[in-house]
């Protein structure tokens, strides 16, 4: 039995997923794998999922360097990974490519 691979997108902010990588997400499930969206949450997550997508509304400031909540979206990110068990992740803009640079698996 061959399961749909699973891909996260984590981005910022739930409405720039909207604006510059929704094509990609669309064309991710088209080619056959669940798309889960990994976003901050400015309001527009009811408009991801009305595209079919999962949302996970992400703790992230987009402009803080306080080291404690850059911590605490670290965390967040590592325990969604564990649950989810993606096959692929997808970072996008500079707060979760730096992320991504870290051992969150």
């Amino acid at each position: 039995m061959n399961k749909r691979p699973r891909v996260l997108i984590v981005v910022n902010q739930d409405w720039f997923f909207l604006s510059h990588r929704l094509p990609l997400a669309r064309a991710i499930r088209a080619a056959g794998a669940d798309v889960v969206i990994v976003a901050g949450d400015s309001g527009k997550g009811a408009a991801i999922q009305a595209e079919g997508f999962e949302f996970i509304p992400m703790p992230i400031s987009r402009r803080g360097l306080n080291p404690f909540r850059e911590l605490s979206t670290v965390g967040f990110l590592r325990r969604t990974y564990q649950r989810l068990l993606p096959d692929l992740v997808y970072h996008v803009t500079i707060k979760p490519v730096l992320y991504a640079a870290l051992p969150l698996g």
